[in-house]
C-alpha cells in the first residue's frame, strides 16, 4: 500500500513539473516575441514611450480591469496616465502580460504589488499627491526576491522597477509592503477541498494544490476567482465554473494520474460563449491568459488526463481520499492549517 501511495506522490510530481514547464516555456515564449517592443528590461524602452498626447492627456482615476492586478493589490482604483505614458489599460496589459507568472510563482507576494502599483499606480483620493501612488521603497526591496526566479527563467529584473526611487513607507504616500507567505516549494502535493461558492455542487470536490501556476494559497486564489463573479452572473455558459475551479485547484481523481486539469474541448466552449461578454465586462480586455485553451490536454491524449463535466466515474471522493490518507479529516492538507 506505501509504495502505491509513493508511486501516486511521484507520479503527482513528475506531472505538475511537466505542466510547470510548459508554463515556463509560454512564458519565456511570451518573454521573447514581444519584449523587444515592452518589456521592461530592455535596452530600448519597453514600454510605451511618453507622448506629447500622453504627457497633454488629463490625469483621471479608473476602476481596474487588468485580471493580474484586479482585486489582488488591496485597491481598487487606478490613475491614468501612468509614468510610462500609458492613457488605458488595454496598453498596461500588454506591458505587464509578461511578468504575470512571477506574480504568481510564489517568489514574493509584493511581486504582483510592485509590478501592478508601478503600472496601475492607486488613485491618490485626497493625499494630496500629484498623479498616483506608487510602491513603497520597502515593497520594492521585498519583491526583488523574485529575481532569483527570473534568472532561473532567463529574465531580468525590469530596471525601471528601481527601489531607490521610491519613497519610503514612513512618508505614507506609497503603497506598503504586504506580509510574505511560506512558498509553494515548503509544502505536498495534496488533495484539498474546493470550498469556492462557485465549485459547489460539481461532481469534483477535491481539487489539488499548489495548482499549474504554483500557486498554493487558497486565500489568493478564492480573491482572483471572486474577480470572475460578474463573468459567472452574466450566464455566459453553463459550464464556466466547471472550467475556473478546474483551472484553479485541478480535480482529484481516482485514476493512475491523481488529477485533472479540465479538457481543451470544455475550455474551447466556455471561450467561444464568454469572451465576448468578457471584454465587454473589462474595458475590451482580451480572454484571459490562464484561461487560453492551448495550455489544456484534449480527450483524447493518451499522456494528459482531462475532465469533462459529466465525467462521474473520474472524480475522487472525500471518503475514498480520507481512507486513502490523501486529505485529513476536516479535507486539508495538514501543512496548510
Amino acid at each position: 500500500m506505501k509504495v502505491a501511495k509513493d508511486f501516486k506522490l511521484i507520479s503527482c510530481l513528475i506531472i505538475i513539473l511537466c505542466l510547470l514547464e510548459l508554463t515556463n516555456c509560454d512564458t519565456r515564449r511570451r518573454q521573447r516575441r514581444p519584449n523587444r517592443r515592452r518589456r521592461p528590461n530592455s535596452r530600448r524602452r519597453t514600454t510605451l514611450p511618453t507622448t506629447t498626447a500622453a504627457n497633454s492627456t488629463p490625469g483621471r482615476c479608473e476602476r481596474i480591469v487588468v485580471p493580474m492586478c484586479r482585486g489582488l493589490v488591496g485597491y481598487r482604483r487606478t490613475y491614468l496616465p501612468n509614468e510610462f505614458g500609458h492613457t488605458t489599460q488595454m496598453q498596461v496589459y500588454q506591458s505587464l502580460e509578461y511578468l504575470w507568472p512571477f506574480m504568481d510563482i510564489g517568489c514574493s507576494r509584493n511581486f504582483r504589488v510592485l509590478a501592478c502599483g508601478m503600472y496601475l499606480p492607486k488613485c491618490p483620493g485626497n493625499t494630496g499627491v500629484e498623479g498616483g501612488l506608487k510602491p513603497c521603497k520597502e515593497t520594492c526591496k521585498r519583491a526583488r526576491r523574485c529575481r532569483a526566479k527570473m534568472r532561473e527563467l532567463q529574465s531580468q529584473w525590469p530596471t525601471d522597477f528601481n527601489c531607490t526611487a521610491l519613497l519610503p513607507r514612513k512618508s505614507k504616500k506609497c503603497i506598503p509592503p504586504v506580509s510574505e507567505r511560506p512558498r509553494c516549494a515548503n509544502q505536498h502535493i495534496k488533495c484539498q477541498r474546493n470550498e469556492h461558492d462557485f465549485c459547489q455542487g460539481l461532481n469534483f470536490q477535491l481539487g489539488m494544490l499548489p495548482n499549474m501556476f504554483l500557486q498554493c494559497s487558497k486565500q489568493d486564489i478564492h480573491r482572483e476567482l471572486d474577480e470572475y463573479r460578474v463573468l459567472i452572473d452574466s450566464g455566459c455558459s453553463e459550464h464556466l465554473a466547471f472550467l475556473l475551479c478546474g483551472i484553479y485547484q485541478p480535480f482529484c481523481t481516482r485514476a493512475e494520474n491523481p488529477f485533472a486539469l479540465p479538457c481543451r474541448e470544455i475550455c474551447e466552449l466556455v471561450k467561444s460563449d464568454c469572451e465576448s461578454t468578457y471584454s465587454r465586462l473589462h474595458g475590451g480586455l482580451p480572454w484571459p491568459g490562464k484561461l487560453q485553451c492551448h495550455r489544456y490536454p484534449l480527450s483524447t491524449d493518451e499522456l494528459w488526463l482531462c475532465a469533462m463535466p459529466g465525467d462521474t466515474s473520474l472524480a475522487l471522493t472525500p471518503e475514498e481520499a480520507l481512507a486513502n490518507g490523501e486529505i485529513s479529516e476536516n479535507g486539508e492538507n495538514s501543512e496548510n492549517q
